[in-house]
Protein backbone atom coordinates (compact mmCIF):
# COMPACT_ATOMS: atom_id res chain seq x y z
CA UNK A 1 0.00 0.00 0.00
CA UNK A 2 1.36 3.39 -0.97
CA UNK A 3 1.52 6.40 1.37
CA UNK A 4 0.01 8.74 -1.24
CA UNK A 5 -3.16 9.41 -3.23
CA UNK A 6 -2.91 10.86 -6.76
CA UNK A 7 -5.90 12.94 -7.84
CA UNK A 8 -6.56 12.94 -11.60
CA UNK A 9 -9.36 14.00 -13.95
CA UNK A 10 -10.91 11.51 -16.37
CA UNK A 11 -10.17 11.78 -20.06
CA UNK A 12 -12.60 13.61 -22.30
CA UNK A 13 -11.64 11.20 -25.08
CA UNK A 14 -12.76 7.65 -24.38
CA UNK A 15 -12.03 4.28 -25.95
CA UNK A 16 -15.06 2.76 -27.61
CA UNK A 17 -16.49 -0.71 -26.96
CA UNK A 18 -15.82 -2.95 -24.00
CA UNK A 19 -16.87 -6.23 -22.43
CA UNK A 20 -20.46 -6.97 -23.40
CA UNK A 21 -20.70 -9.67 -20.71
CA UNK A 22 -20.35 -6.93 -18.11
CA UNK A 23 -22.78 -4.14 -19.02
CA UNK A 24 -22.70 -1.28 -16.54
CA UNK A 25 -25.91 -2.33 -14.77
CA UNK A 26 -24.07 -5.55 -13.79
CA UNK A 27 -20.64 -4.06 -13.07
CA UNK A 28 -21.99 -1.34 -10.77
CA UNK A 29 -23.30 -3.97 -8.36
CA UNK A 30 -20.02 -5.88 -8.03
CA UNK A 31 -17.59 -4.43 -5.48
CA UNK A 32 -14.56 -5.89 -7.27
CA UNK A 33 -15.44 -3.71 -10.30
CA UNK A 34 -16.86 -0.70 -8.46
CA UNK A 35 -14.70 0.72 -5.67
CA UNK A 36 -17.40 3.17 -4.60
CA UNK A 37 -20.66 1.23 -4.36
CA UNK A 38 -21.56 3.65 -1.57
CA UNK A 39 -22.10 6.28 -4.30
CA UNK A 40 -24.67 4.18 -6.17
CA UNK A 41 -27.70 6.17 -4.96
CA UNK A 42 -26.02 9.51 -5.78
CA UNK A 43 -24.99 8.28 -9.22
CA UNK A 44 -28.52 7.08 -9.93
CA UNK A 45 -29.97 10.43 -8.84
CA UNK A 46 -27.62 12.29 -11.16
CA UNK A 47 -28.16 9.89 -14.05
CA UNK A 48 -31.94 9.90 -13.75
CA UNK A 49 -32.00 13.71 -13.72
CA UNK A 50 -29.74 13.74 -16.78
CA UNK A 51 -32.10 11.39 -18.62
CA UNK A 52 -34.97 13.67 -17.66
CA UNK A 53 -33.03 16.64 -19.03
CA UNK A 54 -32.38 14.81 -22.31
CA UNK A 55 -36.12 14.30 -22.72
CA UNK A 56 -37.06 17.87 -21.75
CA UNK A 57 -34.35 20.13 -23.17
CA UNK A 58 -34.04 21.42 -26.72
CA UNK A 59 -31.16 20.41 -28.95
CA UNK A 60 -29.51 23.79 -28.37
CA UNK A 61 -29.80 23.39 -24.60
CA UNK A 62 -28.34 19.89 -24.75
CA UNK A 63 -25.43 21.21 -26.80
CA UNK A 64 -24.56 23.44 -23.84
CA UNK A 65 -24.95 20.62 -21.31
CA UNK A 66 -22.77 18.11 -23.17
CA UNK A 67 -20.61 20.63 -25.08
CA UNK A 68 -20.95 18.78 -28.40
CA UNK A 69 -22.98 19.40 -31.54
CA UNK A 70 -24.51 17.62 -34.51
CA UNK A 71 -23.50 13.99 -35.02
CA UNK A 72 -21.42 13.97 -31.83
CA UNK A 73 -24.41 15.22 -29.83
CA UNK A 74 -26.65 12.47 -31.20
CA UNK A 75 -24.01 9.85 -30.42
CA UNK A 76 -23.49 11.16 -26.88
CA UNK A 77 -27.22 11.24 -26.17
CA UNK A 78 -27.66 7.67 -27.45
CA UNK A 79 -24.77 6.49 -25.25
CA UNK A 80 -26.24 8.13 -22.19
CA UNK A 81 -29.76 6.84 -22.71
CA UNK A 82 -28.46 3.26 -23.03
CA UNK A 83 -25.60 3.62 -20.54
CA UNK A 84 -26.82 0.94 -18.13
CA UNK A 85 -26.73 -1.65 -20.93
CA UNK A 86 -23.41 -0.47 -22.35
CA UNK A 87 -20.31 -2.72 -22.36
CA UNK A 88 -17.64 -1.74 -19.86
CA UNK A 89 -13.88 -1.64 -19.55
CA UNK A 90 -11.46 -0.61 -16.82
CA UNK A 91 -11.22 3.16 -16.38
CA UNK A 92 -7.49 3.15 -17.22
CA UNK A 93 -8.38 1.53 -20.56
CA UNK A 94 -11.50 3.66 -21.14
CA UNK A 95 -9.65 6.97 -20.71
CA UNK A 96 -7.67 7.58 -23.90
CA UNK A 97 -6.54 11.22 -23.77
CA UNK A 98 -3.05 12.71 -24.06
CA UNK A 99 -2.28 12.49 -20.34
CA UNK A 100 -3.20 8.81 -20.23
CA UNK A 101 -0.96 7.99 -23.17
CA UNK A 102 1.86 9.76 -21.31
CA UNK A 103 1.17 7.78 -18.12
CA UNK A 104 2.16 4.69 -20.18
CA UNK A 105 0.28 2.27 -17.95
CA UNK A 106 0.81 -0.70 -20.28
CA UNK A 107 4.59 -0.22 -20.07
CA UNK A 108 4.68 -0.17 -16.26
CA UNK A 109 6.10 -3.06 -14.27
CA UNK A 110 3.83 -5.03 -11.97
CA UNK A 111 4.85 -3.08 -8.86
CA UNK A 112 4.35 0.26 -10.58
CA UNK A 113 0.92 -0.81 -11.87
CA UNK A 114 -0.06 -1.93 -8.38
CA UNK A 115 0.98 1.46 -6.97
CA UNK A 116 -1.00 3.27 -9.66
CA UNK A 117 -4.12 1.16 -9.15
CA UNK A 118 -4.14 1.55 -5.38
CA UNK A 119 -3.20 5.24 -5.19
CA UNK A 120 -5.00 6.89 -8.11
CA UNK A 121 -8.40 8.51 -7.64
CA UNK A 122 -10.39 10.00 -10.53
CA UNK A 123 -12.72 12.94 -9.85
CA UNK A 124 -15.46 12.43 -12.42
CA UNK A 125 -18.64 14.23 -13.47
CA UNK A 126 -20.77 11.13 -13.99
CA UNK A 127 -19.48 8.79 -11.29
CA UNK A 128 -18.03 11.14 -8.67
CA UNK A 129 -15.07 8.93 -7.78
CA UNK A 130 -13.46 6.02 -9.60
CA UNK A 131 -10.34 3.86 -9.38
CA UNK A 132 -8.28 2.74 -12.41
CA UNK A 133 -9.67 -0.81 -12.44
CA UNK A 134 -13.33 0.15 -11.96
CA UNK A 135 -15.42 -0.89 -14.96
CA UNK A 136 -16.99 2.04 -16.77
CA UNK A 137 -19.26 2.37 -19.81
CA UNK A 138 -18.82 4.93 -22.56
CA UNK A 139 -20.30 8.23 -21.40
CA UNK A 140 -19.98 11.99 -21.61
CA UNK A 141 -20.57 14.40 -18.75
CA UNK A 142 -18.22 17.15 -17.65
CA UNK A 143 -17.71 18.19 -14.05
CA UNK A 144 -18.81 21.72 -15.08
CA UNK A 145 -22.17 20.64 -16.56
CA UNK A 146 -25.48 22.12 -15.38
CA UNK A 147 -28.96 20.81 -16.22
CA UNK A 148 -32.39 21.22 -14.65
CA UNK A 149 -31.70 21.63 -10.92
CA UNK A 150 -28.25 19.96 -11.06
CA UNK A 151 -24.91 21.75 -10.90
CA UNK A 152 -22.52 18.78 -11.24
CA UNK A 153 -19.63 20.44 -9.39
CA UNK A 154 -21.84 21.42 -6.45
CA UNK A 155 -23.62 18.04 -6.53
CA UNK A 156 -20.41 16.07 -6.00
CA UNK A 157 -18.80 18.56 -3.63
CA UNK A 158 -21.72 18.18 -1.24
CA UNK A 159 -21.82 14.40 -1.47
CA UNK A 160 -18.11 13.53 -1.42
CA UNK A 161 -16.97 15.47 1.64
CA UNK A 162 -17.27 12.47 3.96
CA UNK A 163 -15.54 10.21 1.44
CA UNK A 164 -12.60 12.60 1.15
CA UNK A 165 -12.24 12.77 4.94
CA UNK A 166 -11.80 8.99 5.01
CA UNK A 167 -9.80 8.56 1.80
CA UNK A 168 -7.29 11.29 2.64
CA UNK A 169 -6.61 10.33 6.25
CA UNK A 170 -2.86 9.79 6.86
CA UNK A 171 -2.12 10.12 3.14
CA UNK A 172 -0.01 12.51 1.07
CA UNK A 173 -2.51 13.97 -1.40
CA UNK A 174 -0.88 14.74 -4.75
CA UNK A 175 -3.26 16.97 -6.69
CA UNK A 176 -2.80 16.88 -10.49
CA UNK A 177 -6.30 18.13 -11.24
CA UNK A 178 -7.50 20.95 -13.51
CA UNK A 179 -9.08 23.79 -11.55
CA UNK A 180 -12.62 22.73 -12.51
CA UNK A 181 -12.18 19.32 -10.86
CA UNK A 182 -10.31 20.79 -7.90
CA UNK A 183 -13.45 22.71 -6.94
CA UNK A 184 -15.05 19.42 -5.89
CA UNK A 185 -12.42 18.78 -3.21
CA UNK A 186 -12.94 19.28 0.50
CA UNK A 187 -9.75 19.13 2.59
CA UNK A 188 -9.12 19.12 6.30
CA UNK A 189 -7.01 22.10 7.43
CA UNK A 190 -4.17 19.80 8.46
CA UNK A 191 -4.25 17.68 5.29
CA UNK A 192 -0.88 16.61 3.90
CA UNK A 193 -1.53 18.07 0.47
CA UNK A 194 0.50 19.29 -2.49
CA UNK A 195 -0.65 20.64 -5.84
CA UNK A 196 1.47 19.97 -8.94
CA UNK A 197 1.87 22.77 -11.50
CA UNK A 198 3.98 23.17 -14.65
CA UNK A 199 4.90 26.69 -15.78
CA UNK A 200 6.84 28.37 -18.58
CA UNK A 201 9.05 31.42 -18.10
CA UNK A 202 9.26 33.57 -21.22
CA UNK A 203 12.28 35.58 -22.34
CA UNK A 204 10.77 38.75 -20.85
CA UNK A 205 10.49 37.03 -17.47
CA UNK A 206 6.71 36.58 -17.57
CA UNK A 207 5.22 33.31 -16.32
CA UNK A 208 2.38 31.30 -17.78
CA UNK A 209 0.92 27.89 -17.09
CA UNK A 210 2.08 25.20 -19.48
CA UNK A 211 -0.59 24.81 -22.15
CA UNK A 212 -1.82 21.67 -23.91
CA UNK A 213 1.62 20.14 -23.34
CA UNK A 214 0.88 20.09 -19.62
CA UNK A 215 -1.13 16.90 -20.15
CA UNK A 216 2.01 15.13 -21.35
CA UNK A 217 3.95 16.55 -18.40
CA UNK A 218 1.31 15.41 -15.91
CA UNK A 219 1.29 11.92 -17.39
CA UNK A 220 5.03 11.63 -17.06
CA UNK A 221 5.08 12.71 -13.42
CA UNK A 222 2.31 10.21 -12.59
CA UNK A 223 4.48 7.49 -14.11
CA UNK A 224 7.42 8.72 -12.00
CA UNK A 225 5.42 8.88 -8.75
CA UNK A 226 4.14 5.34 -9.17
CA UNK A 227 7.71 4.08 -9.18
CA UNK A 228 7.64 4.69 -5.40
CA UNK A 229 5.68 2.76 -2.82
CA UNK A 230 6.38 5.55 -0.32
CA UNK A 231 7.11 9.00 -1.69
CA UNK A 232 8.37 12.14 0.01
CA UNK A 233 8.38 15.83 -0.79
CA UNK A 234 12.08 15.48 -1.61
CA UNK A 235 11.29 12.79 -4.21
CA UNK A 236 8.86 15.17 -5.89
CA UNK A 237 11.34 18.03 -5.82
CA UNK A 238 14.01 15.98 -7.59
CA UNK A 239 11.74 15.10 -10.53
CA UNK A 240 12.77 16.65 -13.85
CA UNK A 241 10.93 16.31 -17.13
CA UNK A 242 12.76 15.26 -20.28
CA UNK A 243 11.71 18.47 -22.06
CA UNK A 244 13.38 20.71 -19.47
CA UNK A 245 11.04 21.32 -16.53
CA UNK A 246 12.71 21.44 -13.11
CA UNK A 247 11.54 22.10 -9.55
CA UNK A 248 11.37 25.83 -8.75
CA UNK A 249 11.99 26.55 -5.08
CA UNK A 250 11.16 30.21 -5.64
CA UNK A 251 7.67 29.54 -7.03
CA UNK A 252 6.80 26.58 -4.81
CA UNK A 253 5.46 26.57 -1.26
CA UNK A 254 4.33 24.02 1.33
CA UNK A 255 1.14 23.22 -0.60
CA UNK A 256 2.33 23.71 -4.16
CA UNK A 257 5.17 22.30 -6.24
CA UNK A 258 5.99 24.19 -9.42
CA UNK A 259 8.14 22.78 -12.21
CA UNK A 260 9.50 25.56 -14.38
CA UNK A 261 10.94 25.67 -17.89
CA UNK A 262 12.77 28.76 -19.11
CA UNK A 263 12.70 29.71 -22.79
Amino acid sequence: MTNYTILLPPSEGKTKGGNEEFPYRRAENLKEYNSFKSLTFDRQELYNTLREAINKLSEQELEKVLEVKGKNLNESVSQLLDMLNSPTMAAIERFSGVMFKSISYDSMGDGQKSNFNSSTLFIDGMFGLARPQDLLPEYKLKITSKFLDINVTKFWKERLKGDFDILFKDRLIIDILPEAHRKVLTLQDNADYVQITFMDEKEDGSLKQAGHNSKVLKGEIVNYICGFEDISRENLETFSHSSGYFYSEELSNSKRIVYLKKD
